[in-house]
């Protein structure tokens, strides 16, 4: 679905919905993030339908929420400027020239990644105007900013500033002062500071990440929790699977060796967005992902790490529970009249 706001498109794709995979995740992120009521999302027993009414403004709050890229809001390709170590970043009504229509469009990890590559991130936000143009964005936005600033600061890289203005005079006063660099060409241009996306979850990730791994010393095992997640598992699980299937980010995964029957169970944090499907599809419980467990040694490397190694049977894959065995019972069993057969 693709609807027009104002000057930008903003399309739908139900099919990458929490919802669609699992009921039970009832996610309504987006729902809850959209300041004018203009998001719904429906479920019924068969179907999930995600609606976006006329009076969306394209603030892209909705997308940003969204971990699992359902929403995209598109608009003119991002040009941030560097000067002197400084980014500062305001939206198009603030400044006709600038990169960002609206501010709530930047995510946490967006504005992390900005962190890493400058020396000072500044973000002007207008409260009078913001609350005339889109309510609940200027609330959101300072949100944003502090949970970047959270991994940030672990990370041992400066904090965004937010400078607030509340008037017309103070606007024009502080905008000369503190922003006079705007007007004027910057001799070192980020082209590549952000994607071409301004709400894309997994671009940002994607981005902050190689960041980090150019950064060994800041490496450290640190966990990166608000914007990065952790994994473990319990003794209760069985090896099924289920939870690799549904995960559509591909942090799950397993090996196997058929040599052994050894198979492991990995996690992906560079992957993982904490969406906690696999939690709820798990029928035991046994998985458990936060960002307390985050690592950022992992996150930097890209590596998996194992949840957990278990030996399981070479024909049904269940988990075998005693010796050398590389088959069940139930299969050994099942087996028995073909070898009665041949002898």
């Amino acid at each position: 679905m693709t609807l027009t706001a104002g000057a930008l498109q903003v399309t739908v794709d139900q099919n990458r919905c929490l919802n669609q995979r699992i009921r039970k995740a009832s996610c309504q992120k987006c729902q809850a993030a959209c300041p004018n009521q203009s998001v719904s999302v429906g479920l019924s027993n068969r179907d999930v339908s995600i609606n976006i009414a006329d009076s969306c403004t394209s603030c892209g709050l909705c997308a940003a929420a969204c971990p699992a890229g359902v929403i995209t809001v598109l608009h003119k390709p991002p040009k941030l400027e560097l000067k002197n170590g400084t980014v500062e970043i305001v939206c198009s009504k603030q400044q006709l020239d600038s990169a960002v229509d609206c501010l709530g469009m930047l995510d946490a990890y967006g504005l992390a990644y900005i962190g890493m590559k400058a020396d000072q991130v500044i973000v002007g936000l207008d409260n009078d105007r913001c609350d005339k143009c889109n309510p609940g964005v200027a609330d959101a936005v300072k949100q944003t900013i502090e949970t970047a600033n959270i991994v940030l600061h672990k990370l041992g890289r400066p904090k965004v500033q937010l400078v607030l203005r509340h008037s017309e005079a103070d606007v024009r006063i502080k905008r000369r002062e503190l922003f006079a660099f705007c007007f004027s060409r910057a001799k070192e241009t980020l082209l590549e500071l952000l994607p071409l996306s301004l709400n894309q979850g997994k671009a940002y990730r994607e981005l902050l990440i190689e960041s980090i791994a150019q950064r060994p010393e800041q490496r450290g095992a640190l966990d990166l929790s608000p914007l990065f997640w952790g994994g473990k598992v319990n003794d209760e699980c069985d090896m099924c699977g289920i939870c690799v299937r549904g995960c559509q980010s591909d942090a799950l995964t397993t090996t196997s060796t058929e040599a052994d029957g050894q198979r492991q169970l990995l996690h992906n944090q560079s992957k993982c967005v904490g969406c906690k499907v696999c939690m709820l599809l798990c029928p035991r419980g046994a998985l458990q992902i936060t960002p307390e467990l985050s690592n950022g040694r992992l996150i930097g490397s890209q590596r998996p790490v194992v949840l957990t190694s278990k030996k399981c049977c070479n024909q049904c894959g269940k988990v075998l529970t005693a010796g050398n065995l590389l088959v069940c019972e139930q299969c050994s069993q099942a087996r028995m009249p073909y070898r009665q057969s041949i002898y």
